[in-house]
């Protein structure tokens, strides 16, 4: 009897089922490729390798995990090699498709019951029960499941290959909107800076506008009792002494704006009463010149470890905004009130203007939104927000009261 050369197969079929052989007996080697010669399952014929002890044929698998199926005889070089073959391709080769068959020609040497349900094979046969058609039908259904695991790991390979393409074009999408966004904040940011250094422009302008009046006022004064004749050298000299208060005053002014934004990296400690007060020194002349009257009301005296000039830039967007909420109203007010709240500093800024109207209340911290119509920007409580919850990892919230709207903003005290 001659059998077709394993390399015959693989050219006559591309695709042929691959089965492993084992068995120290090469009788059974040859009845079991005499009978499955001409086998064919799903248009596919054999290709069939023979080893003749559990090393070789673990080399074999090692190699190549591409195996349908394993008829594996028990006895082998040991009592149990063919039961430690099952234990290595499962758990050392981590192979849990290959078909495992066990055959043995001493059953009493490893019970049936005792191997299906602690090793984890396909079947179980006693050589002198394998007739060839029990072969070719224990074969036939091996290679059935064999075939289903394959079909269902593909499938599992292909999902995976799909939802890591996905997450991969997700990620990519991510930090191009990452990306966009930094580039979206920063350029909002820059915005923000320009705006600030016009309100600021402003804020000197006021509140220098007085103070050289005053000179102004004084160096007239003098001027004038000059051409008259009737200049006093000591008056002269009490007027020098108050231009030079005056301009005390004016350099003053001037270091409390550049404070105001110089960058500060690391937290301080920060008084929140000082912050606000600082706050409303820079708009003390904005808010004197239209009649703005403000009640503080302190009940607390709070100190939190955050960067003070990013907070004092909030109070001074919230102040600014509620002064031209009621630029126009009659006895313009606005009320501060600090209080210590559920382990929060809770500071809320009233006015008593128009209120907000309510279908702008939910895009009020949207970039570019304000109700200032073109006078606004619309950065000063988005830049806000984020400094407070990004930042300060605080809140901030603005609700329409019973006078005009009122900002409420929570600095938790142990930040």
């Amino acid at each position: 009897m001659e059998f077709a050369q394993e390399d015959d197969i693989l050219e006559k079929n591309s695709l042929p089922w691959k089965i492993l052989i084992v068995d120290d007996n090469k009788h059974v080697h040859s009845i079991t490729k005499s009978v499955l010669k001409n086998f064919i399952f799903d248009d596919r014929a054999l290709y069939m390798k023979s080893a003749y002890d559990s090393k070789e044929a673990y080399n074999i698998l090692e190699k190549d995990s591409d195996y349908a199926l394993v008829l594996l005889d028990v006895v082998m070089e040991t009592p149990d090699a063919g039961l430690v073959l099952v234990k290595k391709i499962r758990e050392v080769l981590h192979n849990s498709s290959t078909r495992i068959v066990l055959r043995t020609g001493e059953p009493n040497s490893a019970p049936e019951t005792l191997v299906i349900s602690e090793y984890d094979i396909h079947d179980y046969k006693d050589k002198t029960d394998l007739s060839d058609i029990k072969l070719i039908t224990t074969i036939t259904s091996a290679l059935r499941s064999y075939r289903d695991i394959k079909k269902i790991k593909d499938n599992e390979a292909y999902l995976q290959k799909v939802v890591d393409e996905r997450t991969r074009d997700l990620k990519l999408l991510n930090e191009e909107l990452e990306t966009r966004v930094k580039s979206q904040i920063s350029y909002m940011i820059e915005q923000y800076k320009y705006a600030q250094i016009g309100e600021t422009i402003a804020m000197i302008a006021h509140q220098w506008r007085q103070p050289l009046g005053s000179i102004s006022a004084i160096v007239i004064n003098n001027l004038t009792k000059y051409e008259l004749e009737i200049l006093n050298l000591e008056e002269v000299n009490k007027d020098l002494y108050r231009i030079q208060d005056v301009l005390q005053h004016l350099s003053s002014t001037i270091n409390e704006f550049r404070n105001f934004f110089k960058p500060v990296k690391e937290k301080e400690n920060c008084d929140i009463e000082e912050l606000i007060d600082s706050s409303l020194n820079l708009v003390e002349s904005a808010l004197s010149f239209k009649n703005i009257t403000v009640i503080k009301n302190y009940k607390t005296s709070p100190t939190i470890l955050s960067f003070k000039n990013e907070i004092k830039q909030v109070f001074l967007n919230i102040l600014n905004n509620a002064k031209d909420s009621i630029e126009f109203i009659e006895n313009p007010t606005i009320v501060i009130d600090v209080r210590e709240e559920d382990n929060f500093i809770k500071v809320a800024i009233e006015d008593n203007g128009k209120g907000i109207e309510i279908e702008d209340m939910d895009k009020i911290f949207e970039p570019y939104f304000s109700t200032k119509s073109k006078n606004g920007t619309g950065l000063g409580l988005y830049m806000s927000k984020m400094i407070v919850e990004d930042h300060c990892h605080g809140n901030i919230d603005i609700q329409n009261s019973d006078t005009g709207v009122i900002v409420s903003i929570f600095f938790p005290i142990d930040a």
